[in-house]
């Protein structure tokens, strides 16, 4: 059995919307209206009096929360006409919104545990003219899936007449024209999930431990100066009656700890993860409590960047980031714009279908490669500062902090070392690849016709030393290779330029 859905026609958002709305208003009223509920519970009165007051205040909340949910729903109307999504939402006032269907940055879609219980999923629609979602529809999964359906056609072929009828089959997948693209499923299963959350970099459990300590003791000042005495007996009667293996064994449970958490975060974000690459881009599925979907098409995405560290390379795994314009990345509740896949191992399928090239002419050496000079900067810079601070607090206060001191030397010293190693630039046809990372390999392949702006500096003692910085400028992003040969880097900066000018030529 099929189902059409005329999009060329006004039409509501899905039935169960207004339940979602409704509840989603509630939520948003508490938020707002939560000192005023404490306030008038913990106000003298006599129970009877607290219970009617609230008894009010609930069913204020009830009624406000009903009235504008289903206001809202019987107002909204949305159309897909003439290559344009259109929104007209006339509750106060009236407000049209048109958006032209090539202009859409990304699609995705939420369903949430209670958008399941109804078959409902928000559906999101990001431009580059805002940091948040332009559009947001709560449709039936079916209704959602043949909406995305239509305008990832539409954008595909740059259509801009008017819209034909969708259909969408019982399993809920939107029924497309058959097409010859070469498309390639990737499917995570609940092992590849657990080996790339727990190859991530270990040591970022160690900052959720200190953040945790910091925040037990963010008044460490006032009792440092007040109580260090006591604080002082207090740690040498701890250290003096407690072994290392103690020590030892009571940070490696931590540690143990802050890891299977973050593992399962991910595991939760992640599970059942389903990447589908094709020509017109990529298409994302994956959580568990909450399902994210989304599409992305292939000339959307600004560059790929690929981080391996130590245990990622031991065992042949990758992180795979999609990078995204600013705007639509950046934002604080659009989290999930931007798509990182742990774990990933068809690295070179992954490049062939970036762009369209052998994948080894991507993954060589540096052509041209920064010199030791960034590597004494970065010690200069990051790494004496604060050897000085942690000797300072050492000779002032105890001994302890020299050991401290050390340790940051020597890790210091060792990631400076490594940067300098790993960072580089090299241009294939119409791709740039900039390598960096310290432990953690990097490499981000840009497409040269996504370039905005190529910056070329060089501070005081550069200059001197015949060095130079480049930064490559995006929309909204950069990437930067600092301490390049001068005259290296200047040749890489025309040859960028040639290529903008040669591919602003075309266009025109």
């Amino acid at each position: 059995m099929t189902r059409a859905f005329d999009f060329d026609k006004p039409r509501r958002q899905g039935r169960g919307a207004w339940v979602l709305m409704f509840l989603k208003l509630i939520r948003t009223l508490i938020k707002h209206l939560f000192p005023v509920l404490v306030v008038t519970i913990f106000r003298k009165m006599s129970w009877s009096r607290t219970l009617l007051v609230l008894a009010i205040f609930v069913g204020a909340l009830l009624l406000i929360a009903f009235v504008l949910s289903l206001i809202r729903y019987r107002k909204l109307r949305f159309c897909v006409r003439e290559g344009f999504l259109l929104i007209s939402d006339h509750i106060w006032g009236r407000r049209e919104t048109s958006i032209p269907l090539e202009k859409i940055h990304n699609i995705r879609t939420r369903s949430g545990f209670f958008y399941q219980l109804v078959e409902m999923e928000l559906l999101q629609f990001d431009t580059l003219g805002e940091s948040k979602a332009e559009v947001e529809l709560l449709l039936s999964m079916e209704e959602s899936a043949a909406l995305r359906a239509l305008i990832a056609s539409a954008t595909a072929t740059g259509e801009t007449t008017a819209m034909p009828t969708a259909t969408t089959s019982d399993s809920g997948m939107a029924s497309e024209a058959q097409s010859t693209e070469a498309t390639q499923d990737f499917h995570y299963s609940m092992g590849q999930l657990l080996a790339g959350a727990f190859t991530q970099n270990p040591l970022r459990v160690f900052l959720v431990i200190g953040s945790v300590i910091a925040l037990l003791y963010q008044n460490l000042d006032k009792y440092l100066i007040e109580y260090h005495e006591a604080i002082l007996r207090k740690t040498e009667t701890f250290v003096s009656g407690t072994s290392v293996l103690t020590l030892a064994t009571l940070l490696f449970g931590a540690y143990l700890i802050c890891l299977l958490l973050y593992g399962g975060k991910i595991v939760l974000q992640q599970y059942g993860l389903t990447v589908r690459l094709d020509e017109r881009g990529l298409a994302y599925r994956a959580g568990l409590l909450t399902v994210v979907r989304q599409q992305i098409r292939h000339d959307r995405i600004l560059f790929l960047t690929i981080k391996q560290n130590p245990i990622e390379r031991r065992l042949g795994l990758s992180s795979v980031q999609f990078e995204q314009a600013r705007q639509v990345a950046g934002n604080e509740k659009k989290r999930d714009a931007s798509i990182t896949l742990y774990g990933w191992r068809e690295t070179d399928i992954l490049l062939r279908w970036w762009s369209g090239d052998s994948p080894a002419s991507l993954s060589r050496e540096c052509d041209v490669r920064s010199l030791p000079a960034l590597a004494r900067r970065n010690i200069l810079v990051s790494v004496l500062p604060v050897c000085g601070a942690l000797m300072l607090i050492g000779y002032l206060w105890s001994p302890y902090f020299y050991a401290f001191a050390a340790v940051w030397a020597i890790i210091g010293t060792m990631q400076s070392v490594l940067i300098y190693k790993h960072s580089g630039v090299s241009i294939d046809k119409d791709y740039l690849v900039v390598h960096g990372g310290a432990f953690a390999r990097k490499r981000s392949v840009l497409p040269l016709v996504q370039m905005e702006q190529v910056e070329l500096s060089a501070g005081f003692f550069q200059r001197r030393r015949g060095t130079a910085n480049l930064r490559f400028s995006t929309k909204g992003q950069a990437l930067e290779i600092k301490y390049l040969p001068r005259n290296a880097a200047g040749t890489i900066r025309n040859v960028i330029l040639h290529e903008i000018e040669k591919n602003r030529t075309a266009d025109q």
